[in-house]
């Protein structure tokens, strides 16, 4: 072999090298693009995984400030809207947020627990800044955010909430329910024309286990100067045909032993037990409650949640009723008989509607117990104290 065909085959295998590394280049190069576009693409996710979510807006009818009945949304399609709506949204810094209005209107309830709360503001403008923005907060930390966001939010909310808000309308003691999970006072209604002419018609009415009777709703009471509930409903009534309780309770004779325990402080205990899901395993409602009024004694309650296999998901309520003598008739506990469970949307799952005393009104705390999540006002403690 001479000296031109050595330096041929170098050649040859020089450029075989050069044309591996170059290709190996290429496709690291690619991998990394891929890479980077992940890692963009995800921290664009402001949120997602959202199970539900409630929205409400504010009362123009209303002689206070003051926002209507929340209502929830269920519906997928409508979570993954909302949830590409605020994914356009690139972090926004004020310097001067003058006439910034932050009023909350969505609640979003994502499946790890977390409480996303965005309020929407369409088409602002000031000196210096304009567009759709939204502030978002989450129920894991104080901070608030501001995104600018393409589409305006704010609209959507307001549409969806009044195709929800005309859907059902749930009465509680002649009092409107929001369909949303947490804490919320029995509150008499503004006094509009518009308003009372809502309430007017049928309803379907329940107790606790069974279905009443139908009422027709045609008068309503003023109850002071501008407000008013609705006349003809005993106890708990839905406006929508459905079966709100698909599944029925059943108070236990005798307690489990692990639910014993767990309440052995309490010189009495009840529990109850139902299918709030409709997946065929039970959850547990219980009671424990002791009345000593002896001088050193006390008088307290608690309700907690467990699950089939008796553990505890969350504390509903407690109540510390001794420093409240001053305020009470008569001594008072907490019972299974301020607990209803009724689906209030539809869903066939089962919500746990629970009455609290409280200082010259009733309180209505929901919960909600879906994917192994409680959602609603957990740990609250009663009082009567002003």
């Amino acid at each position: 072999m001479d000296r031109d065909e050595i330096l041929e085959k170098i050649l040859m295998v020089v450029i075989v090298i050069l044309v591996i590394v170059v290709g190996f280049l290429v496709v690291e190069g690619r991998k990394k693009d891929e890479q980077i576009k992940q890692v963009v693409s995800v921290s664009n996710k402001i949120i997602e995984n959202v199970k539900y979510m409630e929205l409400t807006i504010g009362d123009a009818e209303a002689r206070e400030i003051r926002y209507k009945p929340a209502v929830a949304v269920f519906d997928e399609s409508k979570l993954n809207v909302m949830e590409d709506m605020i994914n356009t949204g690139e972090k926004y810094e004020f310097e001067n947020p003058t006439g910034f209005d932050d009023i909350p209107m969505a609640y979003l309830y994502k499946d790890d627990g977390e409480i996303i709360v965005i309020s929407a503001i369409d088409n602002f403008e000031d000196d210096e800044e304009k567009g759709n923005f939204i502030i978002y907060q989450t129920n894991k930390s104080e901070v608030k955010r501001i995104y600018k966001v393409e589409d305006e939010v704010g609209e959507f909310i307001e549409k969806l909430y009044n195709e929800r808000y005309d859907d059902e309308i749930l009465l509680y003691y002649g009092y409107e329910l929001q369909t949303s999970t947490g804490l919320q006072a029995l509150m008499d209604m503004p006094l509009n024309d518009d308003m009372t002419e809502r309430y007017m018609g049928k309803y379907n009415q329940y107790s606790k286990n069974k279905k009443l009777k139908q009422i027709e709703v045609k008068d309503y009471s003023e109850t002071y100067e501008g407000y008013f509930v609705v006349e003809g409903n005993d106890h708990i009534a839905i406006s929508e045909d459905y079966n709100p309780i698909p599944r029925q309770s059943k108070k236990l004779k005798r307690v489990p032993d692990k639910i014993k325990e767990s309440l052995s402080k309490f010189d009495k205990v009840e529990v109850e037990e139902i299918d709030l899901n409709g997946d065929k395993e039970l959850e547990y409602i219980a009671v424990g409650s002791t009345e000593d009024t002896s001088d050193d004694g006390k008088i307290m309650s608690k309700v907690v949640l467990y699950n089939k296999d008796y553990k505890t998901i969350g504390t509903l309520a407690s109540w510390d009723a001794t420093e409240d003598l001053k305020y009470l008739p008569e001594e008072v506990v907490l019972s299974l008989d301020d607990v209803v469970y009724f689906d209030i949307n539809n869903d066939n799952k089962m919500e746990i509607l629970m009455e609290l005393p409280a200082y010259e009104t009733s309180l209505i705390n929901i919960f909600r117990y879906d994917n192994n999540v409680l959602y609603g006002e957990k740990d609250y403690e009663v009082s009567l104290k002003p």
